[in-house]
């Protein structure tokens, strides 16, 4: 099968074409050229012909990663930009095609921040594309609770929470009430493999819900963290008040990936051992 993952140089995009070019054909789509083990190819956006070279690929498969949070207060244009004109711009570049458009959504609801809402922007514009019986593409949303693993970036809370244990940091804290689904990304990238082998059991507009299917509040967590890495920081929990938007509750049903045949490999206890031993190396 022929993979194109766009967001090649963020984190899932690169944990992606790592473990799916041991399976299939892979491209990744990238804004600068960046090393490679020849495994994959190489297509730049910031070259003008990009579309051209997308079709050329013939891709069966679109996984859209492309993601901007906002957690570095960029404006929203640039949330706009990335969460809603590219993956469009990706999306109308394969509609004549037989291929699936696979989009890294999100669990949250639309109304929780801009980063929420620009992702449900593209969804709703994306349905609305499709929803033509002359479109041949189809599109599947993955409704991704929070995934954590080894060498992602500081900015990502779970990342933040280790490395802080580790360097025995004291860490602020809301009051932590509020649960989350935490999945680790070895049961994330198994679950795309499951997903890719079970696509012809998808509708053409689809979604399903991906996560651990476990709800933890983030005091749990981050005790839990604090006691697997033999941490002695303090855990200063009401340091930081909550948002007035705050979601309390969040957790995948995972009911549909287990009928595919996923289920999950890793605890959090094996998850966070897992991420320091990789991380120390």
């Amino acid at each position: 099968m022929k993979i194109l993952v766009s967001g090649a140089t963020g984190y899932l995009g690169r944990q992606l074409i790592a473990f799916l070019s041991k399976r299939h054909s892979v491209a990744g789509l990238c804004r600068r050229n960046i090393e490679s083990d020849g495994t994959w190819l190489q297509i730049n956006i910031s070259e003008s012909d990009w579309h051209k070279k997308v079709n050329a690929y013939e891709p069966d498969v679109i996984i859209n990663t492309v993601t901007c949070y906002g957690r570095n207060k960029e404006n929203l244009s640039t949330l706009v930009e990335s969460n809603v004109l590219f993956p469009l711009h990706l999306l109308e570049s394969v509609l004549d095609r037989k291929s699936v458009f696979i989009n890294c959504g999100t669990s949250l609801p639309a109304q929780t921040n801009q980063y929420a809402l620009t992702k449900h922007q593209f969804v709703d514009l994306a349905k609305s594309l499709l929803s033509s019986s002359k479109i041949n593409a189809s599109f599947v949303e993955l409704k991704l609770e929070h995934f954590y693993g080894e060498h992602d970036a500081d900015s990502k809370f779970t990342a933040m929470l280790i490395r802080k244990c580790l360097a025995n940091e004291s860490i602020d804290l809301t009051s932590g009430v509020q649960k989350r689904d935490f999945m680790y990304i070895g049961d994330l990238l198994s679950a795309f493999d499951v997903i890719i082998r079970h696509l012809s059991s998808f509708e053409k507009i689809d979604e399903i819900e991906v996560g651990s299917g476990e709800g933890i509040s983030l005091k749990e967590f981050a005790e839990l963290v604090r006691r697997s890495t033999g941490s002695n920081s303090v855990l200063n929990f009401g340091a930081i008040e909550s948002r007035s938007n705050e979601l309390m509750f969040s957790c995948a049903n995972t009911a549909r990936l287990n009928a595919m045949g996923w289920s999950r490999k890793y605890s959090h206890e094996d998850a966070i051992v897992e991420i320091v031993r990789k991380e120390k190396k």
